[in-house]
């Protein structure tokens, strides 16, 4: 869009320096260039989950707009429920199958939990705290964390077999029943700027809960806050179980691989 076109050009330098200078969730920018042509201005980014299809992709933002976005390999399409859609305000004896779906898929993506080992939910954890002080500093919001889980399956002989391409940052476990569950992360969208836009749609959306358009400082705080809650530990050792409510990444891990972007 025309304003991550602007806010890149502003930031460009900045976030050149921060990428390079330690560890980070933030999606890699190859590329930012325009189009001779047809004069359209495009920039090139590192898919951040590699291809499908997945168990699940979640867009997360520690608040109300948090999404499922694909269930066992199927798209899970967006219906809104806008205020001039009176049948979406009539309760859910009203809504058509796609939005009963799409409900569900937001209630879980408030509460889905992302499991991995003690020390990569540390390293994951220390680099959304960096980031979203860069980010608050840049007055910038609006951004998600993506999370993608793949089912990879079961090895005979107990191997956990390395990604040869892996995503910007890809953990891969082994669960107590033999099954290798791969789970990508990135921070993504991250180029919006707390305009005067955000902060009439902040007043308009009063009445909402938990909504996004809050203050780049607040923004950042409650998304490291909710990740602290929601990236969990699994315990270690023999008979150990996942927490409670912990779901999709893995259980009960016997080998745990991490490939992390600039490695």
């Amino acid at each position: 869009s025309a304003s991550d076109h602007a806010t890149l050009l502003e930031v460009a330098g900045k976030y050149a320096e921060h990428v390079r200078g330690g560890a980070t969730l933030l999606c890699p920018i190859y590329a930012h260039f325009r189009d001779r042509g047809s004069g359209r201005v495009f920039f090139a980014m590192r898919n951040s989950t590699g291809p499908g299809p997945f168990a699940a992709l979640y867009d997360l933002k520690g608040c109300a707009d948090d999404k499922l976005l694909e269930r066992a390999g199927e798209a899970v399409k967006a219906v809104h429920k806008r205020i001039w859609n009176a049948r979406m305000w009539m309760g859910e004896s009203t809504w058509t199958p796609e939005r009963k779906l799409y409900h569900r898929g937001k209630v879980e993506a408030r509460s889905v939990e992302i499991a991995m080992t003690a020390e990569q939910r540390q390293m994951c954890l220390q680099c959304i705290e960096r980031d979203t002080k860069w980010l608050a500093e840049l007055e910038l919001m609006d951004y998600s964390l993506l999370v993608a889980i793949k089912d990879l399956g079961s090895f005979a002989d107990g191997s956990n077999p390395q990604a040869p391409n892996a995503p910007a940052t890809t953990f891969r476990c082994t669960n107590a029943e033999g099954r290798v569950m791969e789970v990508s992360i990135a921070i993504i969208d991250f180029l919006q700027k707390w305009t005067t836009g955000k902060k009439v749609a902040r007043v308009i959306k009063f009445m909402e809960a938990n909504k996004a358009t809050v203050p780049p400082a607040a923004y950042g705080a409650r998304f490291l806050s909710h990740f602290s809650r929601h990236l969990v530990a699994l315990p270690e050792g023999p008979g150990a179980r996942a927490p409670a409510g912990a779901r999709d990444a893995a259980l009960s891990p016997a080998a745990c691989d991490v490939f992390v972007e600039g490695e």
